[in-house]
């Protein structure tokens, strides 16, 4: 009997909040760079403005960080086949190559590398056309949860900080 109660009970509360008839959240979509970037924007990322050079590419903040976001192979910001997400360490310049290629292996969903002003750069790319966005709020969860933990990994490297301005992503 009890547990006839309870069910009736949680029924009356999912009736009356409209967790019964909560929309589904529509998949993520790479087939308009322009609507892509709303898409991150609806998903709470605050985006900034589309760049709309090749590739395109915007940067999204989380936590007070920005995280750079290109979208590869599109045609005229059309048809967009691949997101990478990328974060920069502006402080951590020429790391180790044989470091980087530990990281290489430890880090298996991100690759770790060094930009073209040799800052140390972590990354992962992605075939987002209809993953939900569950799954794309998960990898880049996932990437800024591994690129906090690479910060760990300079620390017990002993490798030098630098100071210079903050890389913008």
């Amino acid at each position: 009997m009890r547990l006839k109660k309870v069910s009736l009970i949680l029924a009356a509360w999912a009736l009356s909040s409209g967790a019964a008839f909560a929309a589904p959240e529509m998949p993520i979509s790479t087939k308009d760079a322009k609507a892509f970037i709303e898409q991150l924007r609806d998903m709470g990322y605050s985006p900034d403005a589309l760049d709309k050079t090749s590739p395109p590419s915007t940067v999204i903040h989380s936590g007070g960080t920005g995280y750079g976001v290109i979208l590869g192979g599109c045609k005229e910001l059309k048809e967009c086949s691949y997101v990478v997400i990328y974060g920069i360490y502006s402080d951590v310049k020429d790391p180790p190559i044989a470091w980087l290629a530990e990281m290489n292996k430890t880090y298996d969903l991100m690759k770790v590398w060094t930009n073209v002003d040799h800052r140390l750069t972590y990354s992962t790319g992605v075939v987002a056309e209809g993953m939900s966005r569950a799954t794309f709020r998960a990898t880049v969860d996932n990437l800024i949860t591994s690129g906090n933990d690479l910060a760990g990994e300079v620390t017990k490297a002993k490798i030098p900080l630098t100071v210079t301005a903050p890389a913008k992503p």
